[in-house]
This record gives C-alpha cells, structure tokens and sequence, in this order.
C-alpha cells in the first residue's frame, strides 16, 4: 500500500511539473505585453505537416521532421512614437524584457550573443541532450526598427538551424 501511494504522488508530481512547464518562451513573453504592439505568426503541427507534403529538399524536410513548433513575434519600433505617446514602454525596452526572459526563462545554453550599440542578437537553447539536439530554441533579434522572436520547439538537431531560413521560401510555395 505504501508503495502504491508513493507511485500515485510521484505521478502527481509529474503531473503538475509537466503542467507548468506546457508553456514555451513565447506564451511567457506574450504574457507580459501588451497584444496590440506585436505581430505574431505561429505554425502548428498540422501546417508544419503540409509543409513536409510538397518539400523535395532533403535537408529541410529532415528539418522540419523535427519540428513540432514555429512561433514568429515582432514588435516594430516604427510604433515607438504611438506608443510612448501612449506611455506604454517602447521596443527597446520589450527587446529587453525578451533579453531577461530568456535568462530566467529555464536552464538554457546561450550559443550566440551580440551587443553593439541598439542591436542586440541572442540564441539559446533550451532543454538540450547529449546528441546535440534541443526541445526549445529562442532566437531574439533587436535591431533600430524592430524586436523579433522566433521561438522553434520539437526535438530539433543544432546543426539543422540553418535551414530555418529556406523556411520562408516554403510558406510562399504552401
């Protein structure tokens, strides 16, 4: 009987840890800003499926086989003016905030980071496994005239990221 118990809050536990941890950098970035200053572009499942239906490149299709998430967000600093108007923080303080989520956000791996005056680039990656393979990637991108994140979940291979960018090429064909 005390064995059973011990299983039973055990799974419990696991339970409500999974729970916690359903929402990926995104959802959390969202959570703290204001809907009508960003865009946001996601891609499900199903979509990242009829993606994989007409690609003949090999190593995007092997990309996109590991993806299981796409989510694009950008907060355009062109509406910087309406927004301070408004006394809303502006971009360059979202690029921050996105900058500081991303520290806090979980034990994650910085692989790229650059600071040069109001550009700011950082990629981390989440939840990685001996296979040089990540669950979650966050690429955060701050420039002059714009704040992007591109948040990428799935078992996803590091070496593979260099085909996010035959992506869009994909998307117009789709």
């Amino acid at each position: 009987m005390k064995r059973i118990l011990t299983c039973i809050i055990t799974l419990l536990l696991l339970g409500s840890g999974i729970t916690g941890w359903g929402q990926n950098f995104s959802d959390k970035f969202l959570e703290q800003i204001p809907k009508k200053i960003v865009s946001v572009a996601t891609v499900n499942s199903s979509m990242i499926e009829a993606l994989k239906k007409g690609e003949t490149n090999e190593k995007l299709l092997s990309f996109l086989n590991e993806l299981s998430f796409l989510r694009i967000i950008t907060v355009d600093k062109q509406s910087k003016r309406v927004i301070t108007i408004n006394t809303t923080p502006d971009a360059n303080y979202y690029c921050d905030m996105a900058m500081t989520l991303a520290r806090q956000y979980g034990k994650g791996e910085e692989l790229l980071g650059i600071t040069n005056g109001e550009h700011q680039t950082s990629l981390v990656v989440f939840n990685k496994t001996a296979d040089n393979k990540a669950g979650e990637i966050v690429f955060i991108n701050c420039d002059e005239d714009m704040l992007t994140i591109v948040n990428i979940m799935g078992n996803i291979s590091i070496g593979n990221l260099g085909q996010l960018s035959k992506l869009s090429k994909s998307f117009k064909n789709l």
